[in-house]
């Protein structure tokens, strides 16, 4: 107990617990000691607040920069019609909204461009008339399994 709490007490009250068959709740312990709890997920966010009444967690959604990560196609649309999705990825939800046109002409000019990154890297040329699904986690498996 001394070096998980990294603490020169002694914890008689709680080694006797453990002898008498107590469990520690990681959650509970977790939730107790920190100064800031979060959900990964608005669903998780609530879920968690269910789970765990009277601790203050919040949501964040897991996500990524989204100026970092959006093709170039769908940058320029997103510039068009939602100015501040750089700033605030919730402005994104407004895309819901764009036409459905600009958005599969997007769509194709980013597929076309990833298609031709994957060539020049690989050699490899994909139909982009196939429906592909390129998964790391798949060549990983594979890899174990050879």
């Amino acid at each position: 107990m001394k070096r998980a709490l990294q603490a020169e007490q002694s914890f008689p009250g709680l080694q006797e617990a453990a002898r008498q068959g107590a469990s520690l709740n990681m959650t509970q312990l977790a939730l107790g000691l920190s100064t800031y709890v979060n959900g990964v997920a608005k669903q998780h966010g609530e879920t968690s607040r269910q789970m765990f009444p009277g601790s203050d967690i919040e949501a964040i959604t897991n996500g990524v920069h989204a100026g970092t990560w959006t093709s170039a196609p769908f940058q320029q649309l997103f510039d068009r019609y939602i100015p501040s999705w750089r700033e605030d990825n919730y402005s994104l939800r407004s895309a819901l909204g764009l036409p459905a046109e600009e958005v599969w002409a997007a769509h194709l000019i980013a597929k076309h461009d990833l298609l031709e990154a994957v060539r020049e890297k690989t050699g490899l040329k994909f139909d982009p008339e196939v429906f592909t699904i390129g998964l790391r986690a798949a060549q990983r498996v594979t890899s174990a399994l050879t």
